[in-house]
């Protein structure tokens, strides 16, 4: 078996080099539930901090954070769960949706949980191709924020690990 994209692709026996059988037929199915909500799950401990434990308030995350890397995102929160999110994609990225992308984002803190769900952006058919391939929600654990950093574990994806967005001053 394997992954891609959040995809668990099950290949026929013969084409890995085993005996084919009838019971062995491809498939194309989403994995089993296995993010933090998962039953029998047991939680680790950066899920286990919830927003009390942190004592996370909406306004420690206003203003501006910034992403660097190969794709760079500089997000701005605004008060009343508005943020804009501009993203400046590397090479393989641009060929699909474009050098760079503006999003309007409506976001909200919940129990340590920031939630941010698109609402529009530029190029507008950029924006739309790009909801279309990963959805127009995402979800993500905060693990740390202060005045310098902010920490984020994305709920959706298991495999996907800590991101560090650092505070613009």
């Amino acid at each position: 078996m394997a992954t891609w994209g959040g995809w668990s692709l099950t290949f026929p026996e013969w084409a890995v080099g085993r005996k084919h059988s009838p019971q062995t037929q491809s498939s194309l199915s989403k994995p089993a539930a296995s993010g933090p909500e998962a039953p029998g799950r047991e939680k680790t401990p950066v899920e286990q901090k919830t927003a009390t434990a942190l004592n996370i308030q909406p306004d420690q995350l206003l203003g501006r954070w910034v992403r660097n890397g190969s794709i760079q995102r500089d997000i701005v929160f605004l008060p009343e769960g508005k943020a804009t999110l501009t993203v400046r994609l590397d090479y393989f990225s641009a060929l699909l949706y474009g050098r760079e992308m503006q999003m309007d984002l409506v976001w909200k803190l919940e129990n340590g949980i920031l939630t941010n769900t698109v609402i529009g952006g530029t190029p507008q058919a950029n924006v739309a191709r790009l909801i279309k391939d990963f959805g127009d929600t995402l979800s993500y654990r905060i693990v740390k924020v202060d005045q310098t950093e902010l920490v984020l574990k994305d709920i959706g994806n298991a495999d996907e690990g800590l991101t560090r967005w650092v505070a613009v001053k």
